[in-house]
């Protein structure tokens, strides 16, 4: 992003994860992903001039691909797809 925009440059609901074919790359189903734990969420580090998300994946992921929506506050939409493994 090119500098700290502070914390509030992630579109209202956002990110999410959507179910997705590991073969055919079909997406469903979006949910909104839920940050579970004290060490989740959004920050900036200054030092390397990045942001960070963590989340927490569900057990019931395994063996199966998921697609991570991030939208910006701008409209912009970033993806990142997942193949979870047992």
């Amino acid at each position: 992003l090119g500098g700290d925009h502070g914390l509030g440059v992630l579109a209202a609901g956002y990110p999410k994860v959507a179910t997705m074919d590991c073969t055919a790359s079909t997406v469903d189903l979006i949910e909104t992903v839920m940050s579970s734990s004290a060490n989740s969420g959004l920050s900036y580090d200054a030092a390397s001039d990045t942001y960070q998300y963590v989340w927490k994946t569900q057990k019931g992921w395994a063996n199966s691909c998921r697609v991570l929506v991030v939208r910006l506050a701008d409209g912009t939409d970033h993806m990142a797809d997942f193949s979870f493994v047992k």
